[in-house]
């Protein structure tokens, strides 16, 4: 949580605090993606890269696959687990699956669009080209076994 360190007054106090603006810097290469990614390797091409650009209340992560090709499931644990719900949509990924812990957390994937509302299925295995939410933690994807390679995005903002 941050703890404000101001207010800030040309030439006058509190001057320069290193803490302060050490976090800031710090935040700073979290949010560009320059620390804090979890990288892991297809196990037959490509990589699957974790960026939590946003771990406070609100939480924002994005999940880059680059040409993944992997024969097993791969696990990445988010830094900072969303408690309570978010919303996601996904590019040309191959599946994913969404764990709190050790549980498999079913999503709503949009499934119809209408001017009075749309609809959405319960899916455990969360493809490419979709919307949806989860109303339940998560504190960790699984990629799928992947019949080709594949280069996409899932991007997630929730609590």
């Amino acid at each position: 949580m941050y703890t404000p360190s101001g207010p800030f007054n040309s030439g006058g106090p509190p001057g320069l605090d290193s803490p302060f603006f050490n976090n800031v810097e710090n935040w700073i290469q979290q949010a560009e993606g320059d620390t804090g990614a979890i990288v892991l390797n297809g196990s037959i091409a490509g990589t699957v890269t974790l960026y939590q650009f946003m771990q406070g209340m609100i939480k924002a992560a994005l999940l880059v696959a680059n040409g993944y090709y992997n024969g097993g499931v791969q696990a990445l644990n988010l830094p900072t687990p969303f408690v309570q719900q978010f919303w996601f949509v996904t590019t040309g990924i191959n599946q994913i699956s969404f764990y709190n812990g050790a549980s498999l957390v079913t999503a709503q994937v949009q499934s119809s669009v209408s001017a009075t509302g749309g609809g959405y299925t319960n899916e455990t295995l969360v493809k490419g080209f979709v919307s949806g939410q989860c109303i339940q933690p998560v504190s960790q994807i699984q990629t799928g076994i992947a019949s080709s390679a594949n280069t996409g995005l899932v991007f997630m903002i929730g609590v």
